[in-house]
């Protein structure tokens, strides 16, 4: 027999806290299963396997009294309120499903349960529920021993402001055009049906079908059978780790950091917003890794994937092995090119080739007009007039010196079909510069050119920090950016000169 608890509106951190125990308790044989009903106050709920710093605006959440709390299940960052309905599962681990089959069965017996209100939502993989094409419903899973947690959030309404604000997502994720545009990539309960049912039916409805996807018989209970304290989380320190290879996994992203001294691999930490089980299998794998001679550890990597099977929700153990190599490329790099720890931490490398080797073939440099000052009659359009009163005047003397093509990218829509043009004239390497947060959320637009390329990353004011994301695409960001004009040059000496 499961319980079924409405918990009402508690911080979030006491509602995560809850979930753990009870999956603490459930594993034991100490708790039965459990079917909760529950609301936040204002949170950053981040996922198990995250970077606090990376996906927070920590600051903002401090200053607003949002509390910070890690999940004990994998996925992306949420913003929390009491404008959103949650829900945690807790029950025997289904033997015969993997972690992704676990997820889709969760949000379509939720969405099972929302059509007796009229609306068709619809699974989108790896673990959303959507209503034409907008979002409505996240869900999330945990495990210990042979227990599973699974757990949800269905937005009745939605604060997108604070959310933005809270959580380290440009505003161009969620739409190009501003937050009028980026609500509409919601679709909120209360915007669906015109007014939100009561609470007592929206619970009914969903426990009906929960109970029916995952067979529990349910029985009200009024209290909690144990008690739990309600203090806050401790506050994140600040702080952005450096130096982190880059992988996109059809599941999320995830981040390799080396940590390394005399060839050898000091600490191997990885972090993203990736749903799989074990829970501990990315820690595992980094412990693995560490105190070992870099050339050792990708066999190393291979040994434990082989050793300890994953199951992910568009995550694989190879993932995980391109995550690590990616990291011994960029580190690689920066001792063949005789960087620095932080130049070597601003690389960001396309392709399998050697970074030397796509220098040797490199050909084309592309430049971000954000880097040229605001006065410039040359910032949004393409070309230099070389002043010297600036880095990209720099860059574009040190590309013509070596015969290569300069291009200027004023807005995304130019970057998309320069890299095409680049593609099909079969362009065999590039190098190029912008921001971290650029390459990683425009990640598919490397991949699809498919070409080799260093990139660099900028310093100095960007459109992500300054949330003018919609602006910068268009080509309308005002904020001036800033080259690494010795980093520029340490890594151009290795392309070869070229003829007109």
């Amino acid at each position: 027999m499961a319980s079924i608890i409405d918990s009402g509106l508690r911080r979030g951190s006491w509602n995560l806290a809850l979930d753990r125990e009870w999956l603490r308790r459930h594993a034991a044989g100490e708790a039965p299963d459990l079917l909760r009903f529950h609301r936040s106050l204002p949170t950053a709920s981040l996922g198990r396997h995250q970077d606090a710093s990376r996906e927070l605006r920590l600051g903002y959440c401090r200053d607003q009294g949002i509390e910070v709390a890690r999940r004990p299940s994998g996925g992306g960052a949420l913003y929390l309120d009491s404008a959103q309905q949650a829900f945690s599962l807790i029950l025997p681990s289904p033997a015969d499903l993997t972690l992704a089959e676990v997820l889709e069965k969760t949000a379509r017996a939720v969405a099972r349960g929302l059509r007796s209100f009229g609306l068709d939502a619809r699974f989108k993989a790896p673990n959303d529920l959507e209503v034409d094409g907008r979002k409505l419903a996240s869900v999330f899973a945990a495990g210990e021993g042979g227990s599973l947690l699974l757990h949800g959030t269905l937005l009745l309404d939605v604060d997108v402001r604070t959310m933005l604000e809270a959580l380290r997502v440009p505003t161009e994720k969620l739409s190009p055009d501003g937050l009028a545009a980026a609500k509409d990539r919601f679709a909120p309960l209360g915007d669906l049906l015109g007014e939100l049912p009561p609470a007592r039916e929206l619970h009914a409805a969903l426990a009906v079908k929960l109970a029916k996807a995952f067979d529990l018989d349910l029985a009200s209970t009024l209290t909690l059978p144990f008690e739990l304290a309600d203090h806050p989380a401790p506050f994140p320190v600040e702080g952005r780790a450096a130096g982190e290879a880059l992988w996109k996994a059809p599941g999320g992203h995830l981040y390799c950091r080396l940590e390394t001294a005399g060839g050898q691999c000091l600490r191997a930490a990885f972090s993203g917003d990736l749903q799989f089980r074990p829970a501990g299998w990315l820690e595992g794998l980094g412990a693995h890794l560490g105190g070992r001679p870099l050339e050792a550890l990708e066999p190393a990597a291979a040994d434990y994937c082989a050793r300890h099977p994953l199951d992910g929700a568009g995550f694989t153990a190879a993932d995980a092995e391109e995550a690590l190599k990616q990291a011994l490329r960029q580190h690689a790099a920066g001792l063949a090119m005789a960087l620095t720890a932080e130049e070597t931490a601003a690389l960001m490398l396309f392709g399998d080739a050697a970074p030397r080797d796509t220098l040797a073939k490199a050909s084309v440099m592309l430049v971000p007009y954000c880097a040229k000052p605001a006065w410039c009659s040359f910032r949004h359009q393409d070309g230099c007039s070389e002043c010297g009163k600036c880095e990209v005047g720099d860059a574009y003397s040190l590309g013509r010196e070596r015969g290569m093509r300069v291009t200027t990218i004023t807005n995304y829509e130019q970057l998309e079909s320069t890299l095409a043009a680049m593609k099909t004239q079969k362009v065999e390497g590039y190098v190029g510069m912008c921001c971290g947060q650029f390459f990683l959320k425009r990640h598919r637009a490397f991949q699809g050119a498919g070409i080799p390329a260093v990139l660099m990353d900028i310093r100095g004011a960007n459109c992500y920090e300054l949330k003018q994301e919609s602006n910068a695409y268009a080509g309308k960001f005002q904020a001036e950016a800033k080259l690494d004009a010795e980093l520029l040059r340490k890594v151009v000496k290795f392309i070869p000169p070229r003829g007109p």
